[in-house]
């Protein structure tokens, strides 16, 4: 059967099985599996240890085999062209070299999960086996009362891997074997996510002010207020993927019109917010410092603070909302 891959709407996050399998986008009954406290006690109940051979979780005599995600040509045995490159990618860049540096397979066992942690100016952090705490959110194949025990039997699809806590300022990827034999890896590349929630909450800050400041008629501090907000919006997002300046520093103007010129032409987002930022930017030397060269239109001022609350929302789903806590698992 062939991999398959599930992308959010928004870049740089989805997840990838093989083989396939269903995705529940809406189940009505998700139960939250701690991977360390319930799927990885399933795994061992093997009575020899449990490896993904790339079709399926098998039984091993022997713990020197090679990687369980990657077949004796080193060439992960999946179907899909994508998925498997996705797969290859991420245990080229990831598990491999990490497996390799602590001695290979006979050291670190067959490997049924992991997790890499991407923080910003910091080597990538690579965790194995149970040292990689995971949900998996899974629904339940019937009713399920909390403290019963779980069996393979007991779970259905699976909608999602993350992990169990992580830094939001970090991105991350995470692998498993589900206890149906399949595959699975999950990735958000997202850094600086608290960051950029804090910046989106000033930017409505800002916001209101500019538009306290355009009903009362005052449209010069309005377009200050509005050129704030807009660069509010735009760092919150740029620094998902670029690297934040270090010390606390700030990038400068220029650099954030470009990379919202380029994220719009792109077509992550209407042009329409690259040509609010820039015209924002050629009327502010007149609010701020009283020059007479450029003037708003009539209304213009209002229609800009339009703009300014569809990108608001627009960053919002990019930046995202913190990972939900989960209880009560050790």
């Amino acid at each position: 059967m062939p991999g398959t891959l599930a992308f959010s709407d928004v870049p740089h996050i989805g997840c990838v099985r093989w083989p396939a399998c269903q995705v529940v986008a809406q189940a009505s009954s998700l139960s939250c599996i701690s991977w360390r406290t319930c799927v990885a006690d399933l795994l061992a109940d093997h009575t020899a240890p449990a490896v993904w051979n790339g079709e399926h979780v098998e039984e091993m005599t022997k713990v020197s085999d090679p990687n369980p995600a990657v077949d004796q040509s080193g060439e992960i045995a999946a179907e899909s062209e994508f998925a498997q490159n996705t797969f290859q990618s991420m245990f080229d860049l990831f598990w491999n070299p990490e497996i390799e540096r602590r001695g290979g397979h006979e050291v670190t066992g067959p490997l049924r999960k992991a997790l890499a942690i991407m923080r910003t100016d910091q080597p990538v952090e690579i965790l194995l086996n149970e040292e990689a705490d995971l949900v998996l959110s899974a629904e339940a194949t019937g009713p399920i009362e909390r403290g019963d025990p779980i069996y393979p039997d007991d779970i259905g699809d699976v909608s999602d891997l993350r992990p169990l806590r992580i830094d939001e300022e970090a991105g991350w990827v995470a692998f498993a074997v589900l206890p149906n034999g399949q595959g699975m890896l999950a990735f958000d590349f997202r850094r600086n996510r608290g960051r950029g929630r804090r910046l989106l909450g000033l930017a409505r800050e800002y916001l209101e002010v500019a538009q306290g400041a355009c009903a009362a008629g005052h449209e010069r501090p309005a377009v200050e207020a509005a050129h704030a907000c807009a660069e509010l919006i735009v760092t919150a997002m740029m620094y998902l993927t670029d690297e934040a300046p270090v010390n606390g520093g700030r990038s400068p103007h220029g650099k954030r019109k470009h990379w919202l010129n380029v994220h719009t032409h792109l077509g992550n987002a209407p042009v329409r917010f690259h040509e609010t930022l820039v015209r924002l930017g050629e009327l502010r030397p007149s609010a701020r410092y009283g020059e007479e060269k450029r003037q708003p239109a009539s209304g213009e001022v209002g229609k800009l603070i339009d703009v300014l609350r569809e990108m608001i929302e627009h960053a919002a789903v990019r930046v995202g909302e913190p990972l939900p806590e989960i209880v009560d698992l050790d």
